[in-house]
């Protein structure tokens, strides 16, 4: 008798484990599409009446000035920096808003959707991109030599193009202290600080470095811009 009772004792941890285990599963499936949930946090509270749907979160009607306000005045209480921030009634109307905590950004958009009558809210999360300013001073040109061993460069004097990489420089490239170098690569002489351009044809970037800062970013533009496409047939 006992041991029917330790049997079916066993045998009914073993259901509850297994549903478990079962939820657990399904709701690791179901939000796999997403990178935060704001359900599992305690620092995202979730406007109430939103409801995940795939990939995106839904209420029915016309919310989206409620739900921008509701993030814009809630979350800077919960740790949340907001950076950015917009929200427009053109096109039925619509937000966006960009918060920063520690290491990790967090985008939320949002609008509504007159013919189904609803107002959609994604959540993205990331990790912070830093960049820093390398170009403090426009240059009158800059200097590009074709690899390393160069002695000559060809000489930019084109103020669009130098602007073009100043901005290339200093705004779409990201800081990566571990991005990778090659033992060739070209050379910018700007206002007499070398910047080098690393780039292996393998890989989808290419490194920017300049004495022991590197910053990466997708090479086409650039090496277009300098004329070092050579560097994408080795």
């Amino acid at each position: 008798m006992k041991k029917r009772i330790v049997l079916s004792f066993v045998f009914i941890l073993l259901i509850i484990s297994s549903v478990a285990i079962y939820k657990h599963v399904l709701e690791k499936d179901r939000y796999s599409s997403v990178s935060i949930v704001p359900e599992n946090r305690n620092d995202l509270p979730l406007y109430d009446g939103l409801e995940f749907q795939e990939n995106h979160y839904l209420v029915k009607g016309n919310h989206w000035n409620n739900i921008y306000e509701f993030y814009k005045d809630t979350l800077p209480n919960h740790g949340w920096k907001l950076v950015f921030k917009q929200a427009s009634i053109e096109d039925s109307g619509g937000f966006m808003l960009r918060f920063q905590k520690k290491d990790k950004e967090l985008h939320i958009g949002g609008g509504w959707n007159p013919y189904a009558n609803e107002t959609e809210t994604t959540f993205d999360l990331n990790p912070v991109l830093h960049k820093t300013m390398w170009i403090d001073q426009k240059p009158r040109s800059i200097c590009v030599y074709l690899n390393k061993n160069a002695v000559n460069c060809n000489k930019i004097t084109d103020q669009n193009k130098i602007e073009q990489f100043i901005k290339m420089v200093d705004e779409d490239a990201v800081n990566k202290d571990d991005a990778p170098l090659q033992k060739e690569f070209g050379i910018v002489d700007v206002n007499g600080e070398k910047i080098e351009i690393h780039y292996d044809p393998l890989l989808p970037s290419f490194t920017l470095k300049k004495a022991d800062e590197r910053k990466q970013m997708k090479p086409e533009a650039l090496l277009e811009l300098l004329g070092l496409t050579h560097l994408q047939e080795r």
